[in-house]
């Protein structure tokens, strides 16, 4: 149901009633305009609104949509003025801060949370790609150093040949002697 609609029924039977005066939808004229259904959801804006006060039985039911009102207050104030109903129906309850900071405290570690879940995601992903360049890195350390050690032995070998067949060096071989003339 419509809002404009809610305040036009609320308006109806505000002004159906009377300061002390008890309604029944049953007995009313209104019966041909409103449906029992609307009947029964403005009973309850008008419960929620507290601008009636509710006859019920016993034992607290409200008689199924038969419910008696009685006008208070607070109906009798609002009751000639529909843009006063509808301010009312559409006026929501005001935050106040027992509701204002649990929202924040739940906005701030929300952010928080996802904050560090980023975090925690981008610094695993920048973990796995330094591990594999650590693994590379010594993957190619061993292999230098099996190379290094290669060329040792070479250079150890070639020295031992050398030293064997007595040998000079290629470069003292080619210096050449002054000779005079």
């Amino acid at each position: 149901m419509k809002i404009d609609r809610k305040v036009e029924i609320i308006y109806l039977l505000l002004n159906e009633l009377e300061s002390g005066d008890v309604f029944d939808l049953q007995f009313s004229k209104l019966k041909n305009e409103i449906s029992l259904d609307e009947y029964r959801i403005i009973e309850s804006e008008l419960i929620r609104l507290k601008v009636v006060d509710v006859k019920t039985e016993p034992n607290g039911n409200t008689l199924n949509g038969l419910a008696e009102f009685i006008i208070n207050a607070k109906g009798l104030e609002i009751r000639e003025n529909k843009k006063a109903i509808k301010k009312i129906l559409a006026n929501k309850k005001p935050l106040d801060w027992y509701r204002i900071i649990p929202i924040c405290v739940a906005v701030i570690f929300g952010s928080l949370g996802i904050y560090q879940k980023y975090s925690y995601n981008s610094l695993n992903e920048k973990f796995q790609v330094l591990d594999t360049e650590n693994a590379s890195l010594r993957s190619l350390n061993l292999s230098l150093k099996s190379e290094l050690v290669s060329l040792k032995a070479d250079s150890i070998y070639i020295k031992y040949k050398l030293n064997l067949n007595k040998e000079k060096p290629l470069l003292d071989t080619l210096k050449t002697k002054k000779v005079s003339y």
